[in-house]
């Protein structure tokens, strides 16, 4: 799905399904456009958010953090 418009910069909250290989379950990412960057959080893994200057980019690094913090558990 592409980005929209730069003239849309605070876009609606969207959720977005996080897969990991390897796990039986999805997680929902919350993710939102704010001004240059998207931003993202996974409301069922606390601390798990982060950003991305593509929509790509940002579940990339989410899903890299909730890899992260699933290991840590």
């Amino acid at each position: 799905m592409a980005d929209p418009p730069p003239e849309r910069m605070n876009s609606p909250l969207e959720n977005r399904e996080i897969r990991l290989r390897g796990l039986d379950r999805g997680y929902v990412a919350t993710v939102q456009r704010n001004e240059r960057w998207w931003i993202g959080w996974v409301d069922e893994v606390p601390g798990v958010n982060s950003q991305g200057e593509s929509r790509e980019e940002l579940m990339e690094n989410l899903g890299s953090a909730l890899h992260e913090a699933l290991e840590m558990r």
